[in-house]
């Protein structure tokens, strides 16, 4: 269920901690250097040319649905150059023969904070200055995981200039040992 969030000009629309779970996903993978590029210049690239290819990944789960899985090298910082996957998730339970110049990644099975965004992906930004600014010092249960995140796009993403288009990021967190945290934000 969608919840309301008077965060971000109404942009981050919910937030949850939902439980994890393993993820194979198909695509291209590219290699992001923010000081020779903007991420948010050159990954709608990524995804054109994943959406020309889109049809020649076998064993897609949800046609649907697309993965921008990002990967990171410790230690994560602001700024830090990343590889990029545009992709899809596949069936993991089978070996199957990828398209040339497409990989897979395994996502692993760790709880995530799904920050749902409303807006051009333009200002996708403001989820992470959310999550890293607001959310995750706001609360004392989890610890980020940092080295990897990603966003899922459904049926209600309707294009990166739409201002209803509607994605999640999804950003992985453990839980700390108990009794050292006092419980999560939450929206009313």
């Amino acid at each position: 269920m969608e919840r309301t969030a008077n965060t971000a000009g109404g942009r981050i629309i919910g937030a949850d901690v939902v439980q994890g779970r393993r993820r194979q996903v198909a695509g291209l993978e590219y290699a992001v250097c923010q000081q020779q590029t903007k991420p948010q210049e050159v990954i709608p690239i990524f995804w054109q040319e994943l959406m020309e290819r889109i049809n020649e990944i076998p064993g897609r789960i949800e046609k649907s649905s697309t993965i921008g899985l990002y990967l990171y090298e410790p230690p994560f910082g602001p700024g830090q150059d990343f590889h990029y996957l545009a992709g899809v998730e596949v069936r993991g339970d089978e070996a199957v023969t990828l398209p040339d110049g497409m990989v897979t990644r395994t996502i692993e099975e760790y709880d995530c904070v799904v920050v749902t965004y409303r807006g051009k992906a333009e200002d996708f930004g403001i989820v992470w200055d959310w999550f890293h600014g607001e959310w995750y010092p706001q609360q004392s249960e989890y610890d980020a995981v940092d080295h990897f995140e990603f966003e899922r796009h459904d049926e209600r993403y309707l294009g990166s200039d739409h201002e209803g288009s509607v994605f999640e990021m999804y950003f992985p967190v453990k839980r700390r040992a108990a009794g050292s945290g006092s419980g999560l934000p939450t929206f009313q």
